[in-house]
């Protein structure tokens, strides 16, 4: 039983860490598939959805979770622990709340990012429906709560779907807001690299520059790697793979270039430009 508890807690944080990433990269015009993340990689993401609203998702999960495991065939039983008016407003504002949430999700577009409200709304409602279904004795109402708990425990997940969603765009649009405060890159090449850059020449320096900076080198004896690229900054690095942008990257302008390490490429990472405030 812990080994199947251990699965389905990895193979969710998987999901929801593939989910974070795919949207994240999708900012930035990237795939998952062009990533070639690994599991465990893909698992560690799932923590930067460890928000206010996805901890709630969280709880409601594991209130459907220990629901299930509940199995009180009295209606006495219930009375005792909720109490008959807890009972009874439960009876009338869980069906409530499922309108609501169902009005919520047709109204999807207007909820800008606050889209997961809708499902956790229903789920919250059919939460709400069980305690009145546990009402019914017998093996009607013990199956009929088992449905109800099931499409609650379905909605709860579509809330962490969505909430991660929405961190990861936010996410990915605060990073992008300040490309000059990532790691800046320095490509030495053996030949001439297709970038859309700029020559200069050796007395301008990067500081005074803005986008991809093409410099070649001269040297008396002649160098291996004579083509000098400044004016990058690192957004991913994974498996020899160096995805990179200008400085003045703009997301619905600039590409992103994908450098792979090779024998004529010498690839260099330093600080990026920190504000002064």
């Amino acid at each position: 039983m812990i080994v199947a508890q251990a699965s389905f807690i990895a193979v969710l944080l998987f999901y929801l860490g593939a989910i974070y990433i795919n949207q994240y990269y999708r900012y930035f015009h990237l795939s998952l598939d062009s990533l070639n993340l690994s599991f465990p990689q893909l698992v560690l993401q799932s923590l930067q959805v460890v928000r206010p609203p996805a901890l709630l998702g969280v709880l409601l999960a594991v209130a459907v979770l220990a629901a299930l495991w509940m199995r009180t065939p009295s209606s006495r039983t219930w009375r005792d622990h909720l109490g008959r008016y807890s009972t009874a407003v439960s009876q009338g504002l869980g069906p409530l709340l499922i309108v609501v949430g169902l009005t919520m999700a047709v109204l999807w577009r207007q909820l800008h990012g606050y889209a997961w409200i809708a499902p956790l709304v229903i789920a919250v409602g059919f939460l709400l429906c069980s305690i009145g279904i546990a009402q019914v004795g017998g093996s009607a109402g013990l199956r009929r709560k088992e449905i109800v708990l099931f499409t609650a425990g379905i909605c709860a997940f579509w809330t962490l779907i969505e909430v991660t969603r929405q961190v990861a765009r936010e996410d990915a649009m605060e990073h992008a807001s300040s490309v000059c405060r990532w790691t800046g890159v320095i490509i030495l090449s053996a030949k001439p690299l297709s970038m859309n850059s700029k020559q200069i020449t050796g007395s301008e320096s990067e500081q005074c520059q803005s986008g991809v900076i093409e410099e070649k080198l001269h040297r008396k004896d002649g160098l291996r790697l004579p083509y000098r690229y400044t004016g990058l900054r690192l957004l991913v690095e994974n498996g020899g793979r160096y995805y990179v942008v200008p400085v003045d990257w703009e997301v619905s302008a600039d590409p992103v270039y994908v450098i792979r390490e090779s024998d004529d490429l010498w690839i260099g990472l330093r600080g990026g430009v920190q504000s002064k405030s």
